[in-house]
């Protein structure tokens, strides 16, 4: 199975966080799965501890490499099918996850 991680839910895996419950664990450690990040989640990992909203040290893709996960990019297309969603939901980041 393929699992796209939410940007909270790779910073509770990171930090091995009590806020992840013990299927999502289960399933992001499931050697059969592919666990991707996306760019969204990274960027908004870098403007959140930019704000100092967000307290992460280091490097969130080597971050991603250390955790065995996978890079997804953002494509142009990825873009245009964010902006054009339907669904009413202000996150831009969440918006371009669902994309």
């Amino acid at each position: 199975m393929n699992l796209l991680l939410d940007t909270h839910v790779l910073l509770w895996w990171d930090r091995a966080d009590k806020a992840l419950n013990v299927d999502a664990r289960a399933l992001i450690a499931d050697l059969a799965n592919q666990v991707f990040i996306s760019a969204a989640s990274i960027r908004e990992i870098v403007i959140k501890r930019r704000l100092k909203k967000l307290d992460f040290r280091g490097s969130a893709v080597a971050a991603i490499a250390a955790n065995g996960f996978h890079e997804l990019p953002i494509l142009p297309i990825d873009a245009e099918a964010a902006g054009a969603l339907a669904w009413q939901h202000s996150d831009p980041f969440d918006r371009m996850l669902v994309a």
